[in-house]
């Protein structure tokens, strides 16, 4: 008996030094965005240790043995995932598993349409940037030139901002990782060809957000997601990858990152840097008339255009979790270098044909821009309930030097190179200050619902000075002219307080929404004493309504109230030259447009093919229009308000898959518009907008794990009253090797059969012109990504 009390004895001893050695392991399971994922599937490999996460996707397992272990997740519609642990004694353990949505799902009630490159959700449409490797070692305007709906500023071939459903970029919010950003221009557009095409994850196009969204954009916000490097799934880790793409014309495009994780803190850091060449050249006539309409002058023009970009960029995040804290830490930078050299020749004929006079002048130009932005956030999860802690600031600037030097022109087009030219140079200084606190908590007391409030700030102030000097060649020196007459300075304040409620059921979402702003803006020029001050407290309701016919096929409807505030340029009173024949003068008494949004779509799937459509309507009022005078041969456009306008566009999308080796993207928008004025502009287009845009883009599966892709790009024309531009059509074409653990080569060709060709006019009662425009194409690319 007493052999039998100590054998039992010391089995309850080896019992609790066994259970003393196990430990406890808790964690979240949430998706590419960070949101929860409910009822995934988590299980501890090689033991029987296994449980599903809860509708938060939190889940907890106990008596795990000491040790590495390797925690497998799965869930229906992502791609399972599996991270390293390890269990120390007495120490419970926390992790967060991150899954990524499957690529080839179909059945996936909340994204139906997932074939090829485009991810169609309900009046959204996201483009993953792995997937473009027609772009490869492009940048965000090159992604973004490929999208549904969308054409991109600037130069053909050099994407510099975007105009989406045919308006220009003063109607689109662009946001980074959900946040405005200051990589500005001189006005308020984001400058997308800063933003390496490698440092993007994925790039989303919301065309009605929800109230917790920032409300400018009138046509919708563009959110472009940042990669966080490559995700470590082991305890102890540290991964990268390094990319290089060269073209022909000399530019290329060069990118390293590093990833690391330590048990519950992660880091990381990249840094990419891109040289391009973009030359462009344009021949134009203007020509004079009088009253009768007939002609007085006529004027030739030749110009030619050559730029070199340098960008450079940078980033490192810092990020921490730990017994539902997230702690997340984030550093942003970028600086663009532009050298532009310009020349324009000018010949002026009389009414017979006779020459009068011509001008030879050469405008280099070197311009900087560049940004900086840190920001924070503070996540903390208590299970039904989630808040938020975040401030970002960003402290951004662009810097100018134009020299301007004039010739005179000989009727040969010859120029007379051996007199001093008249010398002008023209100095610009740009900086932006922005502050972005924000807040929300969130709740899901009752069952399928869920309660957000918040605070979004926007603080930011902006001083623009310019200062011209002229060499005078009497006293052989340079003189200031009209120094101090350009400084101007705005401020802008805005504070938003928003609140959505969403509901579901097993087929109907909805979200109502009410977001209140109370706005000031004060400008100030140097001409004045006193700032201009504006105040400004918008109302803005939305809501968003979804039913699900089926796992295949949605219907989905919004309304909602946006706003358009004037850019800092559009406020700015002094002048600004563009060429020898056009100027812009800002407008500091400009109110911000208001415009009630309105959508429905609707999608379907049958089988591998899916097709959807989409109608919306703008009801914009105080619109701000771009008006054009001329005067002595000079065109000076300035931005007034109107009474208003209403556009409008219906946006057809369709996808394919075809004998499991080519998956076709299309799509075609059409828009139209219409101002209400009591002048001329009344019954006009927007001045801004395109017709219509299409896209096709073709994806192959080829052997030996070859891919390649061509998209086809087309936009419409601009037509208005006073102004407009001719349609244009592009492709390019990508080839994608791939090789051990997701290393590649790859070619890319830019504009292939080099058409980009650009027809712009402009016609007034005393003069009309012409100008044909030409930015070389087929630019060859070749490249190499290695992951380690």
């Amino acid at each position: 008996m007493q052999n039998l009390y100590t054998t039992f004895l010391l089995f309850l001893i080896s019992t609790s030094t066994l259970y003393a050695q196990n430990g406890q392991l808790t964690g979240q399971v949430v998706n590419a965005a960070g949101q929860p994922v409910s009822f995934a599937s988590v299980a501890v490999k090689k033991t029987k240790a296994g449980t599903i996460a809860n509708e938060k996707g939190e889940f907890i397992l106990k008596n795990i043995a000491k040790g590495k272990h390797t925690i497998l997740v799965t869930m229906v519609g992502y791609e399972s995932a599996s991270q390293e642990i390890e269990i120390i004694d007495g120490h419970p353990t926390e992790v967060k598993i991150r899954l990524h949505e499957t690529t080839n799902t179909l059945q996936e009630i909340n994204v139906v349409g997932n074939i090829g490159i485009t991810k169609v959700k309900p009046q959204t449409i996201q483009y993953a940037s792995k997937d473009l490797i027609s772009q490869n070692g492009g940048t965000a305007g090159d992604i973004l030139k490929a999208m549904p709906s969308v054409a991109m500023g600037g130069s053909p071939n050099h994407n510099r901002d975007i105009r989406f459903r045919g308006l220009g970029n003063g109607y689109t919010q662009v946001l980074i990782n959900g946040q405005p950003i200051g990589v500005s221009g001189n006005n308020r557009e984001t400058v997308l060809d800063l933003i390496p095409a490698n440092q993007i994850e994925r790039i989303e196009i919301l065309a009605n957000p929800t109230a917790d969204v920032v409300s400018a954009g009138v046509n919708g916000v563009v959110n472009i997601i940042l990669k966080k490097g490559v995700p470590a799934t082991k305890l102890y880790e540290t991964i990268g990858r390094a990319s290089f793409t060269a073209d022909h014309q000399g530019g290329y495009n060069g990118g390293l990152s590093l990833n690391g994780r330590a048990r519950n803190l992660t880091a990381g850091a990249n840094f990419d840097r891109l040289y391009r060449i973009v030359e462009n050249k344009s021949t134009g006539e203007i020509l004079k008339l009088n009253n009768a309409g007939e002609k007085t002058e006529a004027q030739n023009q030749k110009k030619n255009e050559n730029k070199k970009f340098t960008n450079n960029s940078a980033k490192g995040f810092l990020g921490y979790n730990t017994k539902g804290w997230d702690f997340y830490t984030e550093y942003l930078y970028g600086d663009q270098t532009e050298d532009k050299s310009k020349e324009e020749r000018t010949t002026i004929f009389d009414a017979t044909n006779k020459f009068k006079s011509g001008k030879f002048v050469l405008s280099p130009e070197l311009r900087k821009v560049y940004f900086h932005s840190p920001s924070a956030r503070i996540t903390k999860n208590l299970g039904k309930h989630e808040f938020q802690l975040a401030y970002n600031y960003n402290k951004s600037g662009e810097n100018k030097t134009q020299n301007q030097n004039e010739y005179a022109l000989l009727e040969t087009n010859e120029p007379v190179l051996n007199k001093t030219p008249k010398m002008q140079k023209v100095e610009d200084r740009i900086s932006l200050n922005t502050h972005l606190p924000g807040l929300y908590w969130l709740s899901s007391i009752v069952k399928n619902t869920t309660l957000k409030v918040g605070y979004q700030g926007f603080y930011t102030t902006r001083t623009i000075a310019r200062t011209t000097d002229a060499y005078d060649e009497k006293s052989n020196t340079w003189k200031p002219k009209d120094e101090g007459k350009n400084n101007f300075e705005a401020n802008e304040s805005v504070n938003a307080m928003y609140a959505t409620f969403q509901w579901h059921t097993e087929k109907l979402k909805t979200n109502f929404g009410y977001r209140h702003e109370i706005a000031d803006i004060r400008t100030k020029a140097s001409s004045q004493t006193n700032y201009s001050n504006g105040h400004y407290s918008t109302a803005l309701p939305s809501v968003h309504v979804q039913y699900f016919l089926s796992s295949k096929t949605y219907l989905a409807s919004s309304v909602g109230r946006r706003i358009r505030r004037p850019g800092f340029n559009d406020l700015n009173p002094y002048v600004e030259i563009k060429s020898t024949t056009e100027q812009k003068v800002g407008n500091p008494d400009l109110r911000p447009e208001r415009a009630w949004a309105y959508e429905m779509g609707v999608f379907t799937q049958i089988k591998d093919f899916n097709i959807g459509a989409n109608l919306f309507l703008r009801d914009i009022r105080d619109l701000i229009q771009k008006n054009i005078t001329e005067e002595n041969g000079i065109f000076t456009e300035k931005q007034i308000n109107l009474r208003g306008a209403k556009t409008s566009g219906i946006e057809l999308v369709s996808a394919a898959k075809i004998g499991g080796w080519l998956n076709v993207n299309g799509n075609y928008s059409r828009f139209w518009s219409k101002i209400s004025s009591d002048d001329i502009n009344n019954g006009d287009q927007l001045k801004d907008q395109f017709a219509w845009t299409a896209k096709v883009l073709a994806d192959f599966s080829l052997p030996s794990k070859i891919n390649a892709q061509i998209i086809s790009n087309w936009v419409g024309p601009k037509n208005t009253v006073q102004e407009g531009e001719g349609k244009v059509h592009f492709v390019d074409i990508g080839i994608q090797k791939t090789f051990g653990k997701n290393n590649a080569l790859f070619l890319r060709a830019t504009d292939i059969f080099d058409n980009l060709k650009k027809h712009k006019y402009t016609n007034t009662a005393t003069q009309v012109s012409n100008t044909y425009e030409h930015t070389q194409g087929r630019i060859f690319s070749v490249g190499a990504s290695v992951n380690f």
